[in-house]
């Protein structure tokens, strides 16, 4: 459990390093999001499960519910290396965080914490969602390559 708010607590390390460091954020803006996708890419493979079909629901949930939040509470709390994947949720929520400072937008962190301690929630009624976590995360890593990617170039 521990381990668990030490992850989510990135997001407020983040908030407090974008305040000292305010003039090098825009330079830094690319970095963040390439960051951010390459937690997303680690996340996926550490979480891969072959069962086909919650793969593809999993995968269709992540592209219409593009938080990640949600995917990195049941990773947290189902994972097999807790340490590990709180450590790369922590790089995650800390890039965000800065992220967050920079779009001004605070009410954004109210919906991450929430959707971080949903699956916490749901294990109370044992509502098992690891099935489709890495179809979930999938769904945001498709979602993010063609928003970040595709569409600009057009």
């Amino acid at each position: 459990m521990l381990s668990e708010i030490i992850a989510i607590t990135g997001i407020f390390f983040g908030l407090i390093i974008a305040y000292y460091t305010k003039e090098e954020l825009e330079y830094g803006k690319k970095y963040f999001i390439l960051i951010q996708f390459a937690v997303l890419i680690t996340l996926f493979f550490i979480s891969l499960n072959y069962n086909t079909f919650y793969f593809i629901i999993g995968a269709v949930i992540g592209i219409l519910i593009r938080n990640p939040f949600i995917y990195f509470g049941i990773l947290a709390l189902n994972s097999v290396n807790q340490v590990i994947s709180s450590i790369i949720i922590f790089i995650y929520c800390l890039t965000d965080g800065s992220i967050i400072f920079m779009k001004r937008n605070f009410k954004i962190i109210i919906m991450d914490l929430f959707l971080f301690i949903l699956p916490f929630i749901l294990i109370i009624f044992k509502i098992d969602l690891l099935p489709i976590l890495s179809g979930g995360i999938f769904g945001i890593i498709l979602y993010n390559i063609y928003i970040k990617f595709l569409k600009s170039s057009n």
